[in-house]
This record gives C-alpha cells, sequence and structure tokens, in this order.
C-alpha cells in the first residue's frame, strides 16, 4: 500500500529471449502474470478490508 493508501503493483518479467518470455508468462508452466495478478488483487482486498481504519502514517496533509 502507498502512503496515501493506494494499491501500487509492478509486475516485469525479465527474459532473455521469446522462449523464456513464453515459458514464465504460460497459465500452465510459470504463469508469472497470474501471480503479479493475485498479487493486485490481494493488496486491493486488504485496502477494502482497512478502509476504516483512516488514522494515517504520522504525515499531515497541508
Amino acid at each position: 500500500m502507498g502512503l496515501q493508501g493506494l494499491c501500487i503493483g509492478n509486475g516485469i518479467l525479465t527474459v532473455e529471449n521469446f522462449k523464456q518470455a513464453e515459458e514464465r508468462a504460460n497459465p500452465d508452466k510459470q504463469n508469472k502474470g497470474g501471480g503479479a495478478a493475485a498479487a493486485a488483487l490481494h493488496l486491493l482486498s486488504l485496502s477494502h478490508k482497512w478502509a476504516d481504519n483512516k488514522k494515517g502514517i504520522g504525515f499531515k496533509a497541508d
């Protein structure tokens, strides 16, 4: 979660060739994109769960 309560996700697929990209992105193999999407959805779920807690982390907006 970011400082303003926003979900921040970053998924970068690093490969040396097309064959590696296919294997890492294939849902039947490593499915790296699916893992990144699942992590983003989990963050979104947590942000909804914690939405009532608006105390912040000590910073005040001017």
